[in-house]
Order: C-alpha cells, then structure tokens, then sequence
C-alpha cells in the first residue's frame, strides 16, 4: 500500500494546521478489503486523532480533518505513469482500431460493406478490450495530438461503437469481478441513508431535485460531487435572502476574492446560520476545494453530513426565501 497521508485545518482561523503520515495506523485494519473500506477506517482513527492537535497558530483545540488519501511513490514508475495523457490505454485500443480499420479498406477485394462487416469482426477483441476499459470509466477524455489522427479515430469508433450493445457491457461487469466492488460499497451506503425527514420544502421543485441527486451520488460514492451539489444549493438559498435584504450588499459579496467565505460569514452576522453552521459551512467550502482544485477525496461521513445541513439550513429559512 501507498503513503497515506491526512491533513487538519484549524476551525477558527481557517489555517491548515498539519500533514500526518497515516500509514502506520493500519495496524488492526484487513487489508485484503477494498481500498475504500480501508480507507474509511483509517478516517475514523484520523478524526479521533484530531482531538490531540493544538493548531500553533492560534493555540486551540479545534482541528478538523479535512481529507485522508492515498499519496502516490515518486519513484520512476509514478512518474512515468503520471505523465500519460488522460485515456492514454483507450488511445493504445484505438490506434489499434485504425491500424485494424485502414488495413482492411486497401482491399480491392471487398465492396463498402464486406469492410464493414469485416473490421467489426476482425476488431472483436480490441472491441472486448475496449467496453472492459470503459466500464469502470465511462465517457472517459483521450487526447490526441494530432487532429488527422482523431479524425482516423473518430471514423473508426463509428464504424464499430454501434454494433456495441448494452448486453455486452452487462457482462464484462459480472465477468470482470466490477460488481463486487461496486455494489458492496453501495450497499453499506444505502444502510447509512436511512430516510431524511423534514417537515417543509421549497415550493420550487429544484431544491428537491438537488438534494436528490447529491444523496444519489454520496450513495454511489461520488463524494465529491455530493459537495459541490450541497454548497451550489447553499449559495442560492444565502445569497436569495441577502439579496432581499439588501440587492447591492450582494452583488458586493460576489465581487470579492474569496466570496464564499465572506458570504458565510455574512449570513452568520445576518443569524441566517447559526455559529455551529458556520463552522460545517467553512468546513464543505474548505473540502469542497481541495476536491475540486487539488483532487482530494473528502470523508465520506463528512459528504453525508454536509447533505443532511444543506437540508435543515434550507428547510429552516424556507420562509424567507
């Protein structure tokens, strides 16, 4: 297993307080379980050990953990592997697509659609390669360099992609052991997504239609999709009920570096939040952050619990909005 490192800001100056190596906190943990459970459990002994952290900067015990995850060895093949261009092993299967394709259209032999019918045959098992390295990462970006070749590319996935059916990608999945794990993640999920209940929505259905899809994704693990959905839908409801306060007072905030913290800290003046809500609200613009902008997995209790506030704080102020 790699270096796994956590890292704690401080909850009142908003500093980041320190990186801790976690990789000698395995000891008692199965690693024979997938990577994700691991990782969970080691974020349990990281957020308990954040009660010992004393931030130096304002010398007091309020540290929260802001990621745990996995950081890769800079040893050669790290390095070679980091600087392959995204899709870089769907690229290997489509270069092999248009070698497949063009040595089969320089057939005089053949009419349009016996070349058709051949290369869909012949490029059987590049096409099997192909749907097992698309399962796991569908819609995935490749990137060419050169346009003519993308063009080659591009002519060759339409020859072949329509004749690919659902029923094959069904099948690489429970052929290729992707349904364990990805449905036993998903099952413990769904036991910790019991009901939400709450006594009021929003008339506008897209609250709804929001919150939805940010518990469908903590559900499917995409925590941090899960985030970013939770504060676009923070941001609407503070940014509404300043702006019927005061239009110019918010447009003001907008205008400023760091805006979202300003307007947190707005709304904790205006009692839109209270002080604890604050604090969370500082905590999922924190992590929300350095999952968008430095590709760090947030915890996924923290996900989960950034959803159930976006909730109450919205059902709760649902009546000046």
């Amino acid at each position: 297993m790699n270096k796994i490192v956590a890292q704690y800001s401080c909850n009142r100056c908003n500093s980041r307080v320190k990186t801790i190596d976690f990789s000698s906190f395995g000891k008692g943990i199965d690693l024979s379980l997938p990577f994700e459970q691991i990782i969970e459990k080691m974020a349990r002994k990281a957020e308990a050990y954040a009660e010992d952290i004393v931030c130096p900067k304002c010398d007091e015990n309020r540290v929260y953990l802001v990621s745990i995850h996995e950081k890769r060895p800079h040893d050669a093949i790290a390095k070679k592997h980091s600087k392959r261009a995204p899709g870089a092993r769907v690229r290997e299967l489509l270069n092999d697509l248009i070698d497949k394709r063009e040595k089969i259209n320089s057939r005089a032999d053949l009419d349009e659609g016996q070349k058709l019918g051949r290369y869909i045959k012949e490029a059987e098992e590049i096409r099997k390669n192909l749907i097992n390295s698309i399962v796991g990462n569908p819609g995935q970006i490749v990137y060419f360099d050169d346009p003519d070749e993308m063009i080659e590319a591009e002519n060759a996935l339409n020859d072949l992609w329509p004749d690919i059916t659902s029923g094959e990608v069904f099948d690489e999945i429970f052929e290729s052991d992707w349904v364990v794990p990805i449905l036993g993640p998903y099952s413990d999920r769904v036991v910790t997504l019991r009901p939400l209940l709450v006594s009021k929505l929003p008339e506008n259905n897209q609250f709804h239609h929001f919150f939805q899809i940010a518990l469908d994704c903590w559900a499917w693990g995409q925590d941090v999709a899960s985030l970013i959905i939770c504060w676009s839908v923070i941001e609407i409801t503070l940014l509404e009920i300043i702006r019927k306060k005061d239009r110019n007072e918010a447009e003001d905030i907008k205008k400023k570096k760091s805006w979202m913290k300003t307007l947190i800290h707005k709304a904790s003046q205006l009692g839109i939040v209270t002080h604890d809500e604050k604090d969370l609200l500082l905590e999922i613009i924190d992590i929300r952050n350095n999952a968008a902008h430095e590709h760090i997995i947030p915890p996924k209790e923290f996900a989960l619990d950034a959803i159930k506030q976006t909730i109450a704080i919205v059902e709760r102020n649902y009546s000046r909005l």
